[in-house]
């Protein structure tokens, strides 16, 4: 489901991909939320945007650790402490 109501004026438009990463979660989840309506995202030329405004409310309400994207952070964030906080891909 997508809405017609434009963001507000000024605010940046974020592909799913780019809220996504910015909600640390796989963009399909994303999709999903849009599809759900639990995400606010207009169709431009046939692609979703999404305001930023919006973007961030998805971000500050998404379980960060839920999910294999959830558990894939815990591990790396686990293996940096058994390195010496050195970086791990």
């Amino acid at each position: 489901m997508s809405f017609s109501i434009p963001p507000l004026p000024g605010e940046q438009l974020l592909t799913p991909n780019q809220a996504a990463r910015r909600a640390g979660c796989h963009f399909n989840t994303l999709y999903n939320a849009i599809a759900d309506g639990r995400i606010a995202a207009v169709t431009v030329a046939g692609r979703y945007l999404i305001a930023e405004s919006e973007a961030e409310r998805f971000c500050r309400e998404w379980p960060k650790s839920k999910g294999a994207m959830g558990r894939w952070r815990e591990y790396r964030e686990w293996q940096r402490e058994q390195t010496g906080n050195r970086e791990v891909a």
